[in-house]
């Protein structure tokens, strides 16, 4: 009997300690249902894997007056590619525009840098959100430069310029991690993300909204008046009334945790990235959203780079209308494309991008 007691103990005290050495501090929550996996409406037989090991982690993209594509990698590189179906570009179409890091050490994402969520402005510079040196404007011609608008984000995510004020608008998806440790925000899921604004006339960094839970997409509202971004770990999109910072819930419930949107060229609809499900018959962190305890031991004894082997291999994107409902998806159970950050519509394709793979996907667009 005192071996079972004394056994107890020992293990209740290591789970103690193990919660409050965590690294993490995990707040319970609850969401409102486990969804059902809506019908696919995209076919995944058409999805191509392109420049394997050379576009590694191609996160997001932008698409300047000349029709080429820029994206980022996980190397630090920002990358442009030519004005062509993307199924032709060659490893010698890559042009290395750039690395946001100077004193660059290979291998180490916080000297080399992390470039994430990009577009462009009026003037035709490159807006780039850098995980580690903030937000960016690349100007491209007459020659390749870079200058730092603000370092005020401590995990700079996704940016976005409004047409009629110039304000750019810009994520800090944490408070407490940088993207190197990024899994561990999503298992915290703590509301200490914010929405910022930086205003060119005179530098100055506004904060919009605060308290976001993992905030990281954006795209403006087509009324220019309100923007989306998505809540990942609380598989949410909020809208943000740009005059007042105030908030509403634009979509709930979403079957996947939402990455980077994007409006659609053809249709006025949201490409929505999704970084992995959350749907019937089992999602690990649906189980686990009300348990932040065990989130927190699970943080502490589960070596970081292990914890992606827990996640499921799936890749997903959802197509939703401006009154938040989902009227699409693409779902890839094999996993030829797993982990979408972002979706961008070009040439009768898509560009499917992922903050892992290290490659490019492709997919043709379906006709409706």
């Amino acid at each position: 009997m005192w071996k079972s007691a004394a056994l107890f103990a020992a293990v209740s005290c290591l789970l103690y300690l193990a919660s409050q050495y965590s690294p993490i501090k995990a707040e319970s929550f609850s969401f409102p249902t486990l969804p059902v996996l809506p019908p696919s409406t995209f076919p995944v037989f058409e999805t191509t894997r392109l420049l394997p090991g050379v576009l590694n982690g191609p996160e997001s993209f932008a698409e300047d007056s000349q029709g080429r594509i820029y994206t980022g990698l996980d190397s630090g590189w920002i990358v442009r590619l030519p004005n062509k179906d993307p199924l032709l570009w060659k490893e010698s179409d890559v042009e290395f525009l750039l690395r946001t890091g100077k004193d660059c050490k290979q291998g180490d994402e916080l000297s080399c840098g992390r470039p994430l969520g990009m577009r462009f402005d009026l003037q035709g510079r490159l807006l780039v959100c850098d995980s580690s040196f903030g937000l960016l404007r690349v100007t491209l011609e007459p020659e390749v430069s870079v200058e730092t608008l603000s370092t005020e984000a401590f995990l700079a995510n996704d940016v976005l310029e409004h047409p009629l004020t110039q304000t750019i608008y810009f994520t800090d998806s944490s408070s407490f991690f940088k993207r190197t440790r990024i899994l561990h925000e999503f298992l915290q899921s703590k509301p200490s993300g914010r929405l910022l604004a930086f205003h060119p006339s005179n530098s100055s960094v506004e904060t919009l909204v605060s308290d976001l839970v993992f905030p990281n997409g954006i795209e403006l509202h087509p009324d220019q008046s309100s923007l989306i971004l998505a809540s990942c770990s609380r598989s949410q999109l909020i809208r943000v009334q740009l005059s007042s910072g105030k908030t509403s819930v634009f979509a709930d419930d979403l079957p996947c945790f939402p990455d980077n949107l994007r409006l659609s060229k053809s249709r006025r609809t949201l490409l929505i990235g999704c970084s992995n499900k959350r749907t019937q018959p089992f999602s690990l962190f649906h189980a686990l959203a009300s348990q932040g305890k065990i989130r927190d031991i699970m943080a502490f004894f589960i070596p970081y780079d292990l914890i992606p082997l827990v996640q499921p291999q799936f890749g997903m994107f959802l197509e939703i209308d401006l009154d938040g409902k989902i009227v699409g998806s693409w779902q890839d159970d094999k996993a030829l494309i797993p982990l979408v950050s972002e979706v961008h519509e070009y040439h009768g394709r898509f560009l499917v991008g992922s903050f892992r793979n290290r490659y490019l996907g492709i997919m043709h667009v379906p006709e409706h």
